[in-house]
């Protein structure tokens, strides 16, 4: 039984295409080789890439080690990647050195 959820919708404008994923859930370890796999497909054909997660309950450092990887291997293309949390979740963003993150 998966603990997480992924949703993805794109839309086409003048820039591009532009794709937003939806996660909800866990983003853990447990679940993290499973979320790259669907997310791999979805960024290929993105020039405009949004992630939100005002929905997860809980991530650990997988989901954070993810991020950076994602950022990573789109340096030419537009990735946004804010993380819509709740306090205890911020909190374990700010200790790890993964601030850059928190939406504000």
């Amino acid at each position: 039984m998966s603990t997480y959820a992924l949703k993805h919708t794109s839309k086409k404008t003048a820039e591009g295409n532009t794709s937003t994923v939806t996660l909800q859930g866990k983003l853990t370890i447990e679940n993290i080789e499973e979320i790259k796999l669907k997310l791999s497909p979805i960024l290929s054909d993105a020039e405009s890439f949004v992630l939100q997660t005002s929905q997860v309950s809980s991530l650990d450092l997988s989901f954070l080690q993810l991020l950076e990887s994602l950022e990573k291997s789109r340096p030419d293309k537009k990735t946004v990647l804010e993380l819509d949390v709740n306090m205890e979740i911020q909190k374990l963003l700010l200790e790890s050195g993964f601030e850059k993150y928190i939406k504000l």
